[in-house]
């Protein structure tokens, strides 16, 4: 495997980790809030209001999460497009996508695919 390639796998699955995990989440919270949680508490008179409203939550929760996944994936998207077109920082060293972070001594740029930081 060449050197090049497993830096632009590293930085692609930073780049698309979040959003990859809040799509899961959507469909586990879609099954935890509209059935499992609901099938917990069905058997219990005091908890059943409890398990209505988990029925009722689990689409707007779902659906929540899911908005959010495709929002991020999208701007992910676009910050590979725009580095893949030159038009965002690269890094000093590999070239690859940076984030802006503040740390404890400022602000500075870490690198997505070799993990480098640079001060700004």
């Amino acid at each position: 495997m060449r050197e090049g390639s497993a830096l632009s796998n590293r930085m692609l699955f930073k780049l698309f980790a979040l959003p990859s995990v809040l799509l899961v989440l959507a469909f586990v919270g879609l099954h935890f809030f509209g059935s499992f949680l609901p099938d917990l508490f069905s058997g219990s008179a005091v908890f059943e209001g409890l398990a209505d409203g988990s029925r009722a939550a689990a689409l707007w929760i779902g659906a929540g999460l899911l908005l959010a996944s495709l929002v991020w994936f999208i701007v992910c998207f676009y910050r590979l497009w725009r580095w893949s077109q030159g038009n965002s920082d690269c890094c000093f060293t590999c070239g690859g996508i940076v984030d802006q972070k503040h740390g404890r001594y400022g602000p500075y740029k870490h690198c997505l695919a070799c993990g480098k930081n640079e001060k700004i």
